[in-house]
């Protein structure tokens, strides 16, 4: 059934602003409780609109009646950076989330913090240069990112300078997607594909671990 949504005053997963949400509606699906030999579950879609960026969000909530179990609340939308910060270092997850945070927001401010994400890595990988420019010719010269990475983070170099000077020029909304998929690709292969492979093999690891403890029962 489809109920009336309170609004409420949270952090937008789009702009990231601390605004209200509107609640635009609310479903609810339960097991109605009339089977006693089950537990009670029940499952939750909020609907909401934030105020600043006027952009949707649809949240789920699974509830079980059982004790000492917490509800699971997730976002399905938007879900696009659902995973984003897994395997990244801490100070290099704190750059890209300050750079998320505006992404929806300011072009120019969103290229000039994914400036400073650079940054932030190559400080990272032990890169010892003042100026972003060598600081990814090091991280190139080191094999720390191949060179296609190489080119993409040097064209985020660039537009980078165009947000950070007026003089010369304007980051414009059309860039924004492509220093999203720039600055993901270089994040992906230095940190969360390296943290997928790991999990994997100690995943494969236990298992393999399991079946000859299994083996010698």
């Amino acid at each position: 059934m489809t109920q009336p949504l309170a609004s409420v005053v949270e952090s937008c997963p789009h702009c990231r602003q601390r605004t209200v949400l509107e609640g635009k509606a609310h479903v609810l699906k339960d097991s109605g409780g009339d089977n006693h030999n089950e537990p009670y579950w029940a499952e939750h879609w909020e609907l909401r609109r934030c105020v600043s960026c006027e952009r949707p969000i649809l949240r789920e909530t699974l509830s079980v009646d059982i004790h000492g179990e917490e509800p699971q609340i997730q976002t399905l939308y938007p879900g696009a950076n659902r995973g984003a910060m897994a395997g990244l270092p801490e100070k290099v997850a704190k750059a890209y989330e300050a750079a998320l945070s505006v992404q929806s927001i300011e072009p120019n401010a969103y290229a000039v913090l994914i400036g400073r994400l650079l940054e932030v890595i190559a400080v990272e990988e032990g890169v010892e240069s003042k100026r972003l420019v060598d600081q990814v010719r090091a991280l190139s010269a080191a094999d720390r990112i191949p060179p296609v990475l190489a080119e993409m983070a040097d064209q985020l170099r660039q537009i980078r300078n165009f947000g950070a000077h007026a003089a010369a020029g304007e980051v414009m909304p059309d860039d924004v997607p492509v220093i999203a998929e720039f600055a993901d690709a270089i994040l992906e292969y230095l940190y969360r594909a390296p943290s997928k492979v790991a999990a994997v093999k100690a995943r494969l690891h236990a298992s393999k671990s399991s079946a000859g403890q299994a083996s010698r029962r």
